[in-house]
């Protein structure tokens, strides 16, 4: 029973008949086989209210226009009461995530931070190995004892891969870069993110959980935001990037932080989650089952080059035109996500980045 984990919010307020808030399944101890999504607040423990934060946001989501699978597949947990310290929250936070996963339900977590989301790769571990994350932040914490230098040597989660998306330079330790690349990781920089957006897709497309972060959008966009600058991505490209994330067929969980609500002129922040959350939700419901493990209607490609590298064959999707490209690692084959550009800069006898970075990652 999750329940005893669990405060159920009642937004007030009226809402209209074509909103969220009018028709949104309400957590009553029960977890039907249609729910496919589950919004879960987390207290904000800076603050005298502990669920302000979490409730902002849900109460701008529950303003928005709800098409069927809102109405259907979305459910509201409510928010997890905090514990009498702070592994007792870490245990009840564990106990519901395992939950969801054993039921292929969807966690949405509003107002998360980096403890939450270890103790999601951990209970993600116990389901799926090895787990690919996405990491959407301008920073990229990778000293020792911060979140990605934790979640790369973590002992109880194996990461095959993580792509760290709209990432400055001017923000990150001047190592951190070489880092990542030495490890065959992703990296997507601001300045190819704003002006090919269609690369983050790319990288969010095997995710098993994406973490959007806000301190990667612009101040102007989101003035609400934990540590923001004056560079950043757009609010229109944040709800896109939500959009792709959702769209994931591997993707099991979602995750919001970086948020501060005394900072939030006019709720303009808690606005944007609202729509972010919106984006991610309509993504699941576009979702193709295109991943060439789930259909055959595919087209396949086999590019050949010279006895020092193996053969790449790479498959375009009849459902989508989306292409990916087999990595063959030996012992198993992979297959990644890639763009038309890897196929054609193939064609013409160079080996793509993209699949030199990933074969250097799984060897």
């Amino acid at each position: 029973m999750l329940s005893q984990y669990l405060i159920s919010e009642k937004i007030e307020g009226t809402f209209e008949s074509h909103t969220i808030g009018f028709s949104i399944n309400i957590y009553n101890n029960e977890l039907n086989q249609d729910v496919k999504i589950a919004l879960l607040g987390l207290a904000d423990f800076n603050d005298s209210t502990p669920f302000s934060v979490a409730n902002s946001i849900r109460n701008e989501f529950y303003q928005l226009s709800a098409t069927p699978i809102f109405n259907k597949s979305v459910l509201d947990l409510g928010n997890l009461i905090p514990g009498e310290s702070d592994s007792d929250t870490h245990f009840a936070l564990g106990s519901i995530l395992k939950e969801l996963f054993s039921k292929n339900v969807i966690p949405v977590i509003i107002n998360a931070n980096y403890d939450s989301a270890s103790i999601m790769f951990e209970e993600l571990s116990h389901w799926k190995k090895p787990i690919e994350m996405a990491y959407v932040s301008s920073n990229m914490p990778m000293q020792n004892g911060q979140f990605l230098y934790e979640a790369i040597n973590s002992k109880k989660v194996d990461l095959l891969n993580l792509s760290s998306v709209g990432v400055q330079g001017h923000r990150i330790h001047p190592k951190a870069l070489q880092s990542i690349s030495d490890m065959g990781f992703n990296t997507l920089r601001l300045g190819t993110l704003t002006s090919e957006i269609e690369e983050s897709e790319i990288l969010l497309r095997n995710a098993d959980t994406t973490l959007i972060n806000l301190d990667v959008l612009k101040m102007q966009e989101s003035p609400g935001c934990i540590n923001a600058g004056p560079t950043g991505i757009t609010s229109e490209n944040a709800c896109q990037i939500g959009w792709y994330a959702g769209l994931s067929d591997t993707l099991k969980a979602f995750s919001l932080l970086g948020y501060n609500v005394l900072k939030d002129v006019d709720a303009i922040t808690a606005k944007l989650m609202g729509q972010l959350i919106w984006y991610f939700i309509d993504g699941v419901a576009h979702r193709k089952q295109d991943h060439p493990k789930l259909h055959q209607e595919f087209t396949k490609y086999r590019c050949t080059f010279d006895n020092k590298h193996p053969d790449i064959l790479f498959y375009k999707s009849k459902l989508t035109s989306r292409w990916w490209m087999e990595i063959d690692n030996i012992s198993s084959k992979t297959i990644m996500p890639c763009l038309y550009s890897d196929y054609q800069q193939a064609t013409k006898g160079d080996m793509p980045d993209r699949y030199l970075n990933a074969l250097q990652r799984i060897r």
